[in-house]
Parts: structure tokens; C-alpha cells; sequence
């Protein structure tokens, strides 16, 4: 019975190559980027797109990686101002878990691949019963501002 089966789909794999005059070793097969499962559980709810993984870089932006404090001075001559560091904090205060624009002035170099921020902090905390402490580094952030 289970030869007869593999057989079946055997017979039907070379149907399908000859219809699409492809080679039946690659017809069956999908070639997987590195970092294709992190972007699948990033972007499961995106289900139309062909490589998750595409937009990891974006989608890391502040909620998995705090970007380059050296980008906020040097292209941009000093711009990183009240203006920028009420954005700031704003984006902290509302939505720590999600991505932050890329229109920012901020770089996310990352060479070391070194993940961190507010949001992961707490997160990790709260696995381990221990408290959040984002509430306490805003009030500290917007302390220094005033």
C-alpha cells in the first residue's frame, strides 16, 4: 500500500514537472533565506508576502534594536533636539512595541547584531516576576529634558 502511495505521488510530481516543463528536483522545493522563520513569526499576519524576511530591518526599528546614538549628530549637525527627543519619548510612552519610523533622523547600524531596548527589557522582566521598569526610565528621560 505505501509503495503504491509513493508511486501516486511520484507519478503526480512528474505530471506537474512536465506541465510546467520544469525539473522535477526543484518543482517541490522552496529556498529559504537565513532569517525566513524570525520574519514568519514577525509578519505572520502579513500571509500575501513571499519573503518575510525582507523587512526585518525596518520592522526591528526601536522595538528590538535602539539605534546608533552617534547618527543623531553626525549628519545631521546637531538636529537631535526638544523636537526630536519629545518624538522620543512620545513613541516610548505610546507604542514601546512597535517600529519607529524610518523618516527619523536615527541610523540602526547594528554590526554587532546586539538587540536591546525599553520594550524587550520590560518583556524579559515580566517573564521573570520582575517589574517593568520603562515607566521609571520615561520619567527619568523626560526629567533630564526639562
Amino acid at each position: 500500500k505505501d509503495a503504491a502511495a509513493t508511486a501516486a505521488a511520484t507519478a503526480s510530481v512528474k505530471k506537474l514537472a512536465a506541465t510546467f516543463k520544469g525539473n522535477v528536483e526543484n518543482v517541490m522545493k522552496k529556498r529559504y533565506q537565513p532569517h525566513f522563520t524570525w520574519g514568519q513569526m514577525v509578519s505572520w499576519f502579513k500571509q500575501t508576502i513571499y519573503d518575510p524576511s525582507a523587512s526585518l530591518s525596518a520592522d526591528r526599528r526601536g522595538c528590538m534594536s535602539l539605534p546608533d546614538p552617534e547618527s543623531a549628530y553626525a549628519d545631521h549637525k546637531g538636529e537631535y533636539a526638544k523636537k526630536e527627543r519629545r518624538v522620543l519619548l512620545a513613541q516610548l510612552a505610546r507604542a514601546p512595541d512597535k517600529m519607529w519610523p524610518t523618516a527619523w533622523i536615527w541610523s540602526f547600524r547594528n554590526p554587532g547584531k546586539v538587540y536591546g531596548s525599553p520594550f524587550i527589557d520590560d518583556a524579559i522582566a515580566t517573564s521573570r516576576n520582575e517589574a517593568p521598569t520603562l515607566a521609571a526610565l520615561l520619567k527619568e528621560m523626560q526629567s533630564m529634558s526639562s
